[in-house]
């Protein structure tokens, strides 16, 4: 359980090193957030998460990293995309739409691996902001350090 948290307060860390342009750029805001998850084997505990508000075509969009447990039971499908032996569940959400993030034990660190639009990656900087573009529907964002105008224009 321990390890679990500390990945996820350790993946919270690298989204916010990954968004740092965007909040130069006042085009976003990153709050700490804490949820409280319910799991049969770990009762109910609490975890750190993240409320990102991106400004955009003249209205924010807020999309939250919400930790969902560590206990993932059978496979995780998406699309042609399946998943076994997951050990902990991270959403990004923003209203209904949402993408998945696993996090897999490998024998040095953690790897998070983004489920999404029927393909798995592994989550770098760029899955990450195709994955905000995807659930806020905003365009424009990327890795960029100059950072541009975010829009829902196509």
């Amino acid at each position: 359980m321990d390890e679990w948290r500390r990945d996820v307060g350790e993946l919270c860390a690298s989204i916010r090193q990954g968004l740092a342009p965007l909040v130069a750029a006042k085009l976003a805001t990153v709050v700490h957030r804490d949820f409280s998850v319910s799991e049969a084997t770990f009762g109910t505990y609490s975890t750190s998460g993240l409320e990102i508000s991106l400004v955009g075509a003249g209205e924010a969009r807020v999309a939250l990293i919400r930790p969902w447990g560590l206990s993932i039971l059978g496979a995780v499908e998406v699309g042609v995309a399946r998943a076994l032996n997951a050990r902990g569940r991270v959403d990004i959400e923003c209203g209904v739409a949402r993408a998945i993030l696993l996090r897999f034990e490998d024998r040095e660190s953690p790897r998070w691996v983004a489920f999404s639009g029927g393909d798995a990656r592994s989550l770098d900087e760029k899955v990450l902001f195709d994955l905000l573009s995807q659930v806020t529907e905003l365009k424009n964002l990327g890795p960029s350090r100059r950072p541009r105008r975010l829009t829902t224009d196509e």
